[in-house]
């Protein structure tokens, strides 16, 4: 599996260096971890994969939940995504996440 994750952005958005941080050595393979020491690198490494893995699955991280939608609403369906839309504009994304496939879902 082939992942890009985005980490060490905390809710003010500022960029952690990572030099408090060490990859596990036993990190799961194609998982790689990205910081301000090579947040340039990483993305050029994954440019390659898209070229045959061009299908690609995001995950996005948030911090919590900050406020709830008050508003009369028609369904529970409309409140929730109501609801999630205000919290994620009131918030900083922490994580990013990407898988990539291709057509037949392998991955790299």
């Amino acid at each position: 599996m082939a992942s890009w994750n985005a980490a060490g952005m905390n809710a003010a958005s500022s960029i952690d260096d990572g030099s408090s941080v060490h990859e596990a050595p036993n990190e799961a393979p194609g998982i790689r971890n990205v910081w301000a020491f090579n947040l340039h690198e990483e993305p050029r490494n994954t440019g390659c994969i898209i070229k045959r893995y061009n299908y690609v699955a995001m995950d996005t991280e948030f911090p919590g939940v900050t406020s709830n939608f008050l508003t009369d609403c028609a369904s529970r369906g409309e409140y929730d995504y109501h609801n999630l839309r205000c919290n994620v504009n009131m918030m900083k994304v922490i994580q990013i996440g990407f898988t990539f496939m291709d057509e037949a879902a392998k991955k790299p």
